[in-house]
Protein backbone atom coordinates (compact mmCIF):
# COMPACT_ATOMS: atom_id res chain seq x y z
CA UNK A 1 0.00 0.00 0.00
CA UNK A 2 2.99 2.86 0.63
CA UNK A 3 4.56 1.61 -2.46
CA UNK A 4 1.41 2.50 -4.01
CA UNK A 5 0.59 5.65 -2.22
CA UNK A 6 4.22 7.14 -2.87
CA UNK A 7 4.05 6.51 -6.71
CA UNK A 8 0.73 8.48 -6.41
CA UNK A 9 2.29 11.71 -4.80
CA UNK A 10 4.34 14.59 -6.03
CA UNK A 11 6.13 15.10 -2.52
CA UNK A 12 6.52 13.92 0.56
CA UNK A 13 6.63 16.32 3.58
CA UNK A 14 8.48 14.16 6.78
CA UNK A 15 7.39 15.58 9.91
CA UNK A 16 7.73 13.59 13.36
CA UNK A 17 6.56 10.19 14.00
CA UNK A 18 6.36 7.12 16.36
CA UNK A 19 9.87 5.16 16.89
CA UNK A 20 8.39 3.19 19.49
CA UNK A 21 4.70 1.69 19.66
CA UNK A 22 4.08 1.60 15.93
CA UNK A 23 2.26 -1.54 13.83
CA UNK A 24 4.00 -3.27 12.39
CA UNK A 25 7.95 -3.90 11.83
CA UNK A 26 8.76 -0.63 10.43
CA UNK A 27 7.93 2.49 11.58
CA UNK A 28 5.45 4.25 8.69
CA UNK A 29 7.25 7.73 8.86
CA UNK A 30 10.23 5.83 8.03
CA UNK A 31 8.94 3.49 5.38
CA UNK A 32 7.72 6.57 3.26
CA UNK A 33 10.69 8.94 3.68
CA UNK A 34 12.86 5.56 2.48
CA UNK A 35 10.24 4.92 -0.21
CA UNK A 36 10.39 8.09 -1.39
CA UNK A 37 14.18 8.66 -1.48
CA UNK A 38 14.12 5.65 -3.28
CA UNK A 39 11.49 6.29 -6.06
CA UNK A 40 13.28 9.66 -6.12
CA UNK A 41 10.32 11.75 -5.15
CA UNK A 42 10.87 14.71 -3.19
CA UNK A 43 10.94 14.89 0.34
CA UNK A 44 10.62 17.59 2.65
CA UNK A 45 12.56 16.44 6.04
CA UNK A 46 11.96 18.17 8.98
CA UNK A 47 14.25 16.74 11.91
CA UNK A 48 13.15 19.31 14.65
CA UNK A 49 10.97 18.22 16.52
CA UNK A 50 12.66 14.28 16.45
CA UNK A 51 11.07 11.61 16.09
CA UNK A 52 11.21 9.05 12.99
CA UNK A 53 11.63 12.86 10.97
CA UNK A 54 14.89 13.16 13.04
CA UNK A 55 15.99 9.63 12.25
CA UNK A 56 15.99 9.87 9.24
CA UNK A 57 17.93 13.03 8.94
CA UNK A 58 20.28 12.03 11.23
CA UNK A 59 21.37 9.16 9.17
CA UNK A 60 21.54 11.26 5.53
CA UNK A 61 24.02 13.52 7.88
CA UNK A 62 25.84 10.54 8.72
CA UNK A 63 24.76 10.18 12.33
CA UNK A 64 24.00 6.70 13.54
CA UNK A 65 21.17 5.27 14.87
CA UNK A 66 20.64 2.42 17.11
CA UNK A 67 16.68 2.06 16.05
CA UNK A 68 18.11 0.80 12.36
CA UNK A 69 20.00 -2.05 14.20
CA UNK A 70 18.69 -5.70 14.48
CA UNK A 71 19.13 -5.49 17.74
CA UNK A 72 16.93 -2.64 18.34
CA UNK A 73 14.33 -4.26 16.42
CA UNK A 74 14.12 -7.07 18.05
CA UNK A 75 13.76 -5.80 21.85
CA UNK A 76 10.89 -2.79 20.40
CA UNK A 77 9.15 -4.85 18.38
CA UNK A 78 6.59 -7.12 19.94
CA UNK A 79 7.65 -10.61 18.29
CA UNK A 80 9.98 -9.67 15.93
CA UNK A 81 11.57 -12.98 15.79
CA UNK A 82 8.10 -15.29 15.48
CA UNK A 83 6.99 -13.10 12.64
CA UNK A 84 10.24 -12.78 10.45
CA UNK A 85 9.93 -16.65 10.87
CA UNK A 86 6.63 -16.75 9.21
CA UNK A 87 7.93 -14.80 5.92
CA UNK A 88 8.34 -17.29 3.14
CA UNK A 89 11.99 -17.82 2.26
CA UNK A 90 10.66 -17.06 -1.87
CA UNK A 91 8.89 -14.54 -1.13
CA UNK A 92 9.35 -10.70 -1.62
CA UNK A 93 12.47 -9.18 0.98
CA UNK A 94 10.47 -7.67 3.58
CA UNK A 95 11.50 -4.24 4.19
CA UNK A 96 13.03 -4.15 7.59
CA UNK A 97 14.75 -1.29 9.65
CA UNK A 98 18.23 -2.56 9.14
CA UNK A 99 18.23 -3.05 5.11
CA UNK A 100 16.43 0.50 5.08
CA UNK A 101 18.68 1.93 7.33
CA UNK A 102 21.99 0.69 5.17
CA UNK A 103 20.09 2.21 2.15
CA UNK A 104 19.36 5.80 3.78
CA UNK A 105 22.61 5.76 5.17
CA UNK A 106 24.34 4.84 1.87
CA UNK A 107 23.23 8.58 0.66
CA UNK A 108 25.23 10.32 3.36
CA UNK A 109 27.95 12.57 1.91
CA UNK A 110 25.90 13.40 -1.27
CA UNK A 111 24.17 16.44 -2.14
CA UNK A 112 21.12 16.37 -0.18
CA UNK A 113 19.15 18.70 -2.97
CA UNK A 114 20.36 16.05 -5.19
CA UNK A 115 19.48 13.19 -2.69
CA UNK A 116 15.53 14.69 -1.73
CA UNK A 117 14.99 15.88 -5.17
CA UNK A 118 12.81 18.37 -3.63
CA UNK A 119 14.49 21.87 -5.36
CA UNK A 120 16.10 23.22 -2.23
CA UNK A 121 20.15 23.02 -2.18
CA UNK A 122 22.46 21.46 0.37
CA UNK A 123 22.27 23.83 2.81
CA UNK A 124 18.37 25.01 2.99
CA UNK A 125 17.88 21.09 3.36
CA UNK A 126 20.18 21.35 6.36
CA UNK A 127 18.17 24.01 7.69
CA UNK A 128 15.57 22.48 7.02
CA UNK A 129 16.38 19.32 9.09
CA UNK A 130 16.75 21.43 12.39
CA UNK A 131 14.12 24.00 12.02
CA UNK A 132 11.44 24.27 14.61
CA UNK A 133 9.69 27.56 13.09
CA UNK A 134 6.67 26.26 11.27
CA UNK A 135 6.75 29.41 9.37
CA UNK A 136 10.38 28.61 8.54
CA UNK A 137 9.56 25.54 7.41
CA UNK A 138 6.57 26.49 5.47
CA UNK A 139 8.76 28.90 3.68
CA UNK A 140 11.53 26.56 2.69
CA UNK A 141 9.09 23.63 1.78
CA UNK A 142 7.10 26.20 -0.18
CA UNK A 143 10.39 27.51 -2.11
CA UNK A 144 11.59 24.52 -2.98
CA UNK A 145 8.24 23.23 -4.12
CA UNK A 146 8.26 26.54 -6.60
CA UNK A 147 11.31 25.32 -7.79
CA UNK A 148 10.34 21.75 -9.60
Amino acid sequence: MRKTITSMCEARLVLGGKLTGYAGLVPGVIEEAWLSLSQKHPLYLVGGYGGAGRAVCDLLLGIPRKEFTELWAAQQIPEYSTTLAYHPSNAEALPLLPAIGQEIAAWTGNDLGTVLNNGLDDSENRELMTCTDAQKIAELVLRGLGRL
